[in-house]
């Protein structure tokens, strides 16, 4: 079914993603993760649901009503290979998974429904327009911020913390 799903880490480097031909419906880890969160989603009463798509990365693609989720993580092969050559996973596990789901889906409620612009969340969080740092400095023992993703994230921006609120 999968031929290069039996191939060496070495060998999967040299076939082209979209040859691939993958799906989120190939991995049970990332559609059960998924899957698991849709019923938190429900049961906080959105009457909408969000889309689901594999990309390059995890982001929230302004505009749209969904979450883009790695590649990698459709497939186990593939999960090991983009562990063997970045020495980490975001989303080594369901549970993983499930807390760059949650993020995400932060993001995309941010924007949603506008509460970026919203002084009750600029009181808290801080102003959208601040610019990404290059680099940021994370502070291990700061109490203000919630802690879900690696790298104290929500130290990073406004958005990002308010993402991480969400999710947690």
């Amino acid at each position: 079914k999968h031929s290069w799903a039996n191939k060496e880490l070495e060998e999967l480097v040299d076939i082209r993603i979209r040859n691939l031909k993958l799906s989120i419906n190939q991995s049970s880890l990332l559609k059960q993760a998924i899957k698991e969160v849709l019923r938190e989603w429900d049961r906080l009463g959105f009457s909408w649901r969000p889309s689901f798509w594999l990309s390059n990365e995890w982001y929230y693609a302004e505009g749209t009503s969904g979450i883009a989720i790695p590649f990698y993580l459709a497939h186990p092969s593939l999960m090991a290979l983009e562990k063997h050559f970045m020495g980490s996973l975001e989303g080594k596990n369901k549970e993983d998974i499930k807390n760059y789901l949650r993020h995400e889906l932060g993001h995309l409620l941010d924007y949603a429904y506008r509460w970026r612009f919203d002084m009750e969340r600029r009181d808290v969080f801080g102003v959208s327009s601040v610019k990404y740092p290059k680099k940021y400095f994370a502070k291990a023992n700061a109490k203000k911020f919630v802690r879900n993703l690696p790298g104290h994230y929500a130290q990073s921006h406004p958005d990002e913390d308010m993402a991480e609120t969400f999710a947690v």
